[in-house]
């Protein structure tokens, strides 16, 4: 399971939804090479193109936000888009933002830095950021996922983690997460049945040492 999770960040790197299993036989020391490739690719073309995310960040404050969604929307792709983000005020990225199609966001918030795109995400409507990360699950991003919440305050997190129904689903998001301490913070919290069908969950994908370490922190 391990290795499947592997090729899912390697789908979310390429913004593909197609099958990716090929890539099995390189095994999790050559996807992680693989990924490492693609990161390293990714990084070099930002730095290079930063002046011209920059330009177009300021450009935004000239447009009305309704015009700046369609130009971004019809002319530029997810990662522009995200790397422009980065240059946004949270506050005038949620803002702009609320003048998007949800699935387009959800394509940008795998390219926006996990730090700043923490802070947009509290800055928006409730709702609206959850039907995204409803989208994003669909789609199978959940290491995205795993770092944002890793970001954003507990009392969030748990707001999000209450409306899903499916315990594979948060289990699929702690497997990404880095923070322990706030995976125990927020598990203390929940109702017994919930939580027993959510370590249940992680073992059946393999993160049996994941569970016990939450179930000795309760």
């Amino acid at each position: 399971m391990h290795l499947e999770n592997k090729l899912n960040k390697i789908k979310e790197i390429l913004l593909s939804e197609e099958d990716v299993s090929f890539l099995t036989p390189l095994g999790e020391e050559g996807i992680e090479k693989l990924q490492k490739i693609l990161d390293d690719y990714i990084h070099k073309n930002y730095e290079e193109q930063k002046p011209v995310y920059q330009t177009m960040a300021f450009a935004t404050g000239l447009l009305p936000n309704f015009i700046v969604a369609k130009i971004a929307q019809e002319m530029l792709n997810p990662y522009i888009v995200g790397q422009v983000t980065n240059y946004l005020k949270p506050k005038d990225a949620a803002r702009i933002g609320q003048n998007f199609n949800l699935p387009f966001l959800a394509e940008v918030a795998l390219h926006a830095d996990r730090f700043h795109l923490s802070k947009i995400t509290q800055e928006l409507p409730f709702e609206m950021a959850y039907k995204i990360m409803r989208i994003m699950i669909q789609k199978g991003y959940f290491a995205r996922i795993g770092e944002l919440a890793d970001n954003i305050p507990e009392s969030l997190l748990k707001k999000f983690l209450e409306r899903f129904d499916d315990p594979e689903e948060v289990a699929r998001i702690m497997i990404h997460m880095e923070n322990l301490n706030i995976i125990y913070a927020v598990y203390r919290t929940e109702k017994p049945g919930r939580r027993n069908a959510v370590m249940d969950a992680l073992r059946r994908l393999g993160y049996s040492d994941l569970a016990e370490k939450v179930e000795n922190h309760l």
